[in-house]
């Protein structure tokens, strides 16, 4: 027998409300992007940031990505939406390109972007349309989300990688695959989930876990980013065992674009300081042509 909960049907009217709100909103300039720096730790220097979204609700103001990416997951309305930032997020990059700051940008995707057998040929138009290099893009998905059909998802990402683009697996550790089987898969970039960087500092065990992952990962050719990273001791650790890019609060909050922009023109000087960047980290910048205009002055996007 069910029982009647008072507060159930004003959940279930909250999340139809949000979901029409969301409906009606896509394609209405009410998503906005912040960015967040992942920082190269053998330079210092920053070559790409994580676009993420929020929601400017027009009623209940900005709203945080939990609040509504299940729903529009659940409802279909996942696809849309990712692809309004990235057009977005590319818009941003090209911007920046534009002014000499040759930053990258990833995006993610979730599991019905996968799952879109047309979307590496929207991507491809949204990178023609932006005029951003697909190297200087990357997408992030989930280590569930990579499992979930790994026929549909590998066509997917081969095309994707095919045009140059990186593909990273975002959260790892938290699922159920391993870096022998990410091995076949068209993989270029780990990310290791924030729960491991969290007791960094008074647990062995989970150093050990860091310190191995870190290696494993380099022995398959693959690049690392460590999420979470909230100290100096950490960003220390994760210098020491050898990790390729770091991403956390300690670093750099997420910002909008133009509180960003400062910064990022920080690091670039910094990475940037003896001249020219340094041949190993050119790893956005290899094989590209110079988009920036031989006049670009350097002012903010």
């Amino acid at each position: 027998m069910e029982y009647y909960r008072p507060g159930a049907d004003v959940h279930t009217l909250d999340r139809l409300d949000v979901i029409e709100a969301l409906r009606a909103g896509l394609g209405q300039n009410q998503l906005r992007v912040y960015y967040q720096m992942k920082i190269d730790l053998r330079t210092g220097g920053c070559q790409a940031v994580e676009a993420l979204v929020r929601w400017e609700h027009p009623t209940r103001g900005l709203l945080q990505p939990d609040v509504f990416l299940p729903l529009a997951e659940h409802t279909g309305l996942m696809r849309t939406l990712t692809l309004e930032v990235l057009e977005l997020a590319l818009g941003q990059c090209r911007r920046w390109w534009n002014v000499g700051l040759e930053i990258g940008v990833a995006v993610n995707l979730s599991a019905s972007n996968l799952l879109d057998k047309g979307l590496p040929a929207k991507v491809a138009d949204l990178l023609a349309a932006n005029g951003v290099p697909a190297r200087a893009l990357e997408l992030e998905i989930t280590e569930t989300t990579l499992m979930l059909d790994r026929i549909r998802t590998a066509a997917v990402l081969d095309s994707l990688r095919d045009m140059g683009i990186r593909i990273a697996v975002d959260d790892y550790g938290t699922g159920y695959s391993s870096l022998a089987y990410l091995r076949e898969l068209p993989v270029d970039i780990l990310k290791l989930d924030k729960s491991f960087v969290m007791h960094l500092d008074s647990d062995p065990g989970a150093a050990a876990i860091v310190q191995s992952t870190i290696g494993l990962a380099h022995s398959l050719g693959l690049r690392i980013v460590v999420e979470g990273v909230e100290s100096e001791t950490a960003m220390r650790r994760l210098t020491d065992y050898g990790c390729d890019f770091a991403q956390g609060y300690y670093l750099g909050s997420p910002q909008p674009a133009e509180e960003l922009t400062p910064l990022l023109w920080h690091r670039w000087n910094q990475r940037c300081s003896a001249g020219s960047v340094p041949a190993e980290d050119r790893m956005v910048t290899a094989g590209l042509e110079r988009i920036k205009p031989a006049s670009a002055s350097r002012t903010w996007p």
